[in-house]
């Protein structure tokens, strides 16, 4: 369910929320369920070794970051900056690229 930074769901995980969300909400939809692959058995020693890497990878950057009292799109630029149709009349020439 969820993606390797354990943080955002995996596209399993979006599917699954999203059927449960319609569910809830009594809306009729085509969603089937989806079932996880099965994940290959490893040691306890193993999967401790994952555990250090997804922290040195995500979770030290993340609590950093909030130390510096920064945000994890701290200097991402907008793909749309300007308000302006996105799609139909009005819209400028080339920006459906």
């Amino acid at each position: 369910m969820w993606s390797s930074d354990r943080l955002h769901f995996s596209p399993l995980g979006h599917h699954t929320i999203a059927a449960m969300v319609l569910d809830t909400l009594a809306v009729r939809h085509t969603l089937e369920p989806l079932h996880p692959k099965e994940l290959p058995a490893r040691t306890w020693r193993a999967a401790r070794a994952e555990d250090f890497v997804w922290a040195r990878e995500y979770f030290v950057p993340w609590v950093l970051r909030r130390l510096r009292h920064r945000s994890s799109g701290d200097g991402v630029l907008a793909k749309r900056p300007d308000v302006a149709p996105i799609f139909g009349p009005g819209m400028p020439p080339g920006a459906a690229d």
